[in-house]
């Protein structure tokens, strides 16, 4: 094999070898909080302060690099040299304002006076804001000069530290506050991903020497017409989801201590096999799709997306089933009681059916797109979110948590299938999205 092509086959395997990395390191952090930390009050507060700067993240590493990805490599495409630092001051005020919202909201809720402790949390949540949108718009950037193993390795060191600074506070015991603990581990890990991101952030071209006023004009106008619509339809589908966080977040912290610590270890538990194999296949499957013509290619598409529904089926029935051995594994010492571990099992059937929804309809995202159903998909999915929150709100108001969270994934199933349906019996239509916007979803 020839240098050149080792490194194209480097420059390829590289960012799918920190995303599978990530996603093995992401359940290993969940796995030390529950065995070094216990699933208590302290925890399920740090899980909470947690969200929001999670949120960010995925928002900024999600729509808002969608749409920079497109505006800086579309054929309309301005100089990098006016693009970033509009992209750097947009996400530094965003981060600031969702940052101070936060700290205000968390002084509002739990109340100035007597809750130090809290602030301090809070206060390196929000650090951890700032510091995150940086690593977000490092990844967008790296993503758009073509730099991918870059972009994940981003990620990958935030999640790295993270996970050694935790493992590091469970060997030495737990000695101060949890919450403090926890909380400073997230900072840490936030600020030595963004210092890795600062020289994602430096631009690669020369100033121009163009007039000013023009460039000004030329740089409004392209905001208008290629960023701004962009941001908006690639937002949609993703504020659902992150309204479908919340909702479940909220419900889990108003049902009883641990439930929020063993909601977010359910899930991860459960959801893992979506980012470790239906994510990276998603994008082949893509390729192999956009081979194909007409009917052949629905059908092709549709036999996808049931192989996979058919192979998560079989990950969550093995799932429901290894979660009997869970009270046994919780003698074993830690702090991971035997409650923790009922509490858990009780969860995971509910989670293991959200792994089918949510993995069904990642992989039929990426083929609608392909076949030219962006629109069809997202408005169906967008309602169907909604939809599926009303159904959580309603179940555990009447039945408790783990019904909430069975009742959502249930919908959300029930709306892919739906969508699998009606983009199987349709001709191939002329896209929604503008074609460089598809081929930064892909």
């Amino acid at each position: 094999m020839t240098r050149a092509r080792m490194g194209g086959l480097a420059a390829m395997l590289l960012p799918l070898a920190f995303v599978l990395a990530s996603r093995i390191v992401g359940l290993g952090r969940e796995l030390i909080i529950s065995a070094g930390f216990g699933l208590s009050a302290a925890t399920d507060a740090f899980y909470q302060l947690s969200a929001i700067p999670t949120y960010l993240i995925t928002y900024v590493t999600g729509p808002f690099a969608t749409a920079y990805i497109v505006w800086a490599t579309g054929a309309r495409a301005l100089p990098e040299t006016r693009q970033l630092p509009i992209m750097r001051r947009w996400t530094a005020v965003a981060s600031v304002l969702v940052a101070s919202v936060f700290l205000v909201g968390v002084a509002v809720i739990t109340g100035v006076h007597g809750h130090a402790r809290d602030m301090i949390a809070a206060a390196m949540m929000a650090i951890a804001c700032v510091m995150l949108g940086r690593v977000g718009l490092g990844t967008a950037v790296s993503n758009a000069r073509g730099r991918f193993g870059r972009a994940q390795g981003l990620l990958f060191a935030n999640n790295l530290t993270f996970v050694l600074l935790l493992g590091l506070g469970a060997l030495l015991g737990p000695g101060g506050d949890v919450l403090l603990v926890l909380c400073g581990a997230f900072c840490v890990a936030s600020l030595v991903a963004a210092g890795f991101a600062q020289r994602a952030l430096l631009p690669q071209e020369a100033a121009e020497p163009a007039d000013p006023s023009a460039n000004a004009e030329a740089t409004r106008r392209s905001i208008r017409r290629d960023l701004l619509p962009n941001l908006l339809y690639a937002s949609v589908e993703t504020g659902a989801f992150l309204l479908t966080q919340s909702v479940v977040l909220v419900l889990a912290s108003s049902s009883g201590v641990g439930t929020t610590s063993a909601a977010s270890l359910a899930q991860r538990l459960c959801l893992t096999a979506n980012g470790l194999f239906v994510n990276p296949l998603s994008n082949m499957a893509m390729v192999h799709t956009s081979r194909r013509k007409g009917t052949d290619q629905r059908g092709y598409a549709t036999r996808i997306v049931l192989t996979t529904l058919a192979a998560l089926a079989a990950v969550a029935i093995l799932l429901v089933v290894a979660r009997r051995w869970l009270p046994e594994l919780a003698e074993h010492g830690g702090r991971f009681s035997r409650s923790n571990a009922e509490l858990l099992a009780a969860l995971i059937p509910a989670y293991a059916l959200w792994l089918v929804a949510q993995g069904t309809s990642l992989m039929l995202s990426r083929l609608s797109f392909t076949l030219g159903h962006a629109r069809l998909y997202t408005v169906l999915t967008t309602a169907g979110y909604l939809v599926a929150n009303l159904a959580r709100v309603l179940s555990w108001w009447k039945l408790g948590f783990v019904a909430a969270v069975a009742a959502g994934a249930a919908i959300e199933l029930a709306v892919a299938l739906a969508v699998l349906a009606l983009v199987a019996r349709h001709p191939r239509r002329q896209a929604s999205m503008p074609t460089e916007l598809q081929g930064a979803q892909a």
